[in-house]
């Protein structure tokens, strides 16, 4: 008997530290299963002012997301002169850099100019570090700095950069490669970077010149990726296909378990229902632009703001709005300088696919096979967000987009409980994070919006950092970790 209840205090004892330990852990992009939640002893804090800093630390460009295992803090960075990647890691207490390991490419991927090669968030376990860039593959770490392995790939090719980062869970590492000609879900051994399995996986034509961003959700032993034109889902034994929906996106948000459902946010210009053009057919065109009357458009006679899509609230993003006349070469197919009836009803067909509505939407991750649109448990079509995940908290659901549009979801029916702006517009990148009630919002214009988490927009406070930032924030504790433009800053109440 007595020994039964030693046997039985040790497992709480051993249980208890475990719980513990969990509280300084924040282990990948999102942190605890990509949920984006703190530890619900967290008490970050709502004021970032002077007495508040813990600390401050300079960092080389990078847009990935700071992650924490106890006292450490690993991030990546770049110097593109140099062509230089950085794999860094922090004393959580003081912020002084412990340790960096670099590589040179030979050369580095391309990306938008807002951008640049570090925006893939790091993954840890306790006893490695796994760092991506798409430059050249995966590269594994010891806690300190130790190369353990790597795993070389070719260097992506998409037109913004990449954005993918890998996931660890249990021994394996699992990584998506959604760009491209050859397109798979990956899982290697993580003690060693064997591969354990590979699915390759095709996407349709019509999106072929895209390429993915998004981070693989992890639910029992499901892996649901949101891939270029469709969310997928793969056992994590295996690899082996479970299910498939199609839908027009150019899968940038993550996957996020909302209790027994994975939510989605599927973003495509001309998908959203609040940002959509209308299209013009032939003989609306003439009727509005063709002045001279002559039965023909000629580039002079478009003007500046006739858009082919145009997102109104990020006006000042690299390629987030394209003009008629940027692209009127290539309607123009004949090369006379003058759009005719058969070259505009060209483009009008080509088009046509891509003019419907996507979302957010919502799906049972324990489906099966090829779903249709009957599978869709609930769909959200008017102002989705494109790079920020949405968020599950407290029995609510939250996205915000550009402009600052916040919406609150209630997850069971999908009725979209409110939908308002929260006084900060622009770009937004950074995805939602939460603790104690709170969830903490930041712009790509560096300001900070703390809005109170419930069925009505409570806004708590807000702070501009006065640096741009796109990583999303690290809670550990009652301490938060942002990262912007610079560097990486320690705030703790």
């Amino acid at each position: 008997m007595r020994t039964a209840i030693y046997s039985l205090l040790f497992l709480l004892s051993a249980a208890s530290c475990i719980n513990r330990n969990k509280e300084q852990w924040w282990p990948q992009f999102r942190g605890p299963d990509g949920s984006g939640i703190a530890n619900e002893n967290s008490r970050p804090p709502i004021r970032f002012e002077d007495k508040n800093l813990e600390w401050e630390t300079d960092l080389p460009p990078g847009f990935s997301s700071p992650v924490v295992w106890n006292d450490k803090i690993f991030l990546t960075g770049s110097f593109e002169d140099k062509k230089e990647l950085l794999t860094i890691c922090l004393n959580r207490k003081d912020g002084k850099i412990l340790w960096q390991k670099s590589i040179f490419p030979d050369t580095l991927e391309r990306h938008i100019s807002i951008s640049n090669p570090a925006t893939n968030t790091v993954a840890t376990d306790g006893d490695r570090v796994i760092a991506y860039f798409a430059s050249c593959g995966l590269i594994c770490y010891n806690m300190d700095g130790e190369e353990q392995w790597k795993y070389q790939k070719p260097q992506t090719k998409n037109t913004y950069g990449n954005g993918t980062s890998p996931v660890i869970s249990r021994d394996k590492l699992i990584y998506l490669n959604d760009e491209g000609k050859e397109r798979y879900l990956l899982a290697l051994d993580k003690t060693n970077g064997k591969e354990i399995w590979k699915t390759a996986f095709q996407i349709d034509t019509l999106y072929g010149y895209q390429g993915g961003h998004a981070t693989p959700c992890i639910y029992k032993d499901i892996i649901i990726v949101h891939t270029v034109g469709e969310v997928t889902a793969y056992s994590i034994i295996d690899g082996s296909y479970l299910w498939d929906y199609k839908i027009l996106t150019e899968a940038v948000g993550s996957p996020v378990m909302a209790g027994n459902k994975v939510v989605v946010n599927c973003w495509f210009n001309m998908g959203d229902d609040a940002e959509r053009q209308k299209w013009l057919d032939y003989n609306e065109l003439l009727q509005k632009y063709d002045s001279d009357k002559n039965g023909e458009i000629n580039k002079t006679e478009l003007p500046d703001d006739f858009m082919l899509f145009s997102r109104p609230e990020i006006r000042d993003i690299e390629r987030a709005n394209i003009s008629f006349k940027k692209v009127f070469e290539e309607i123009d197919e004949n090369a006379d300088h003058e759009i005719n009836r058969k070259e505009w009803d060209a483009v009008t067909d080509e088009m046509k696919p891509y003019i419907k509505s996507s979302g957010l939407i919502s799906i049972n991750p324990e489906s099966k096979g090829q779903l249709t649109d009957s599978a869709i448990l609930w769909s959200v079509t008017k102002n989705t967000a494109e790079v920020p995940s949405p968020i599950y908290y407290r029995g609510r659901v939250y996205m915000i987009k550009d402009g600052g549009f916040i919406t609150c979801i209630n997850p069971v029916t999908g009725n979209i409980i409110y939908q308002t702006r929260i006084g900060n517009p622009g770009a937004y990148f950074a995805t939602p994070v939460a603790a104690n009630g709170l969830i903490y919002l930041l712009g790509y214009n560096g300001k900070l919006t703390i809005i109170k988490a419930g069925d009505e927009l409570k806004i708590i406070a807000q702070h501009d950092f006065r640096d741009n930032i796109a990583a999303t924030p690290a809670i550990i504790g009652n301490s938060i970790y942002i990262r912007t433009k610079t560097g990486l800053l320690a705030y703790s109440d």
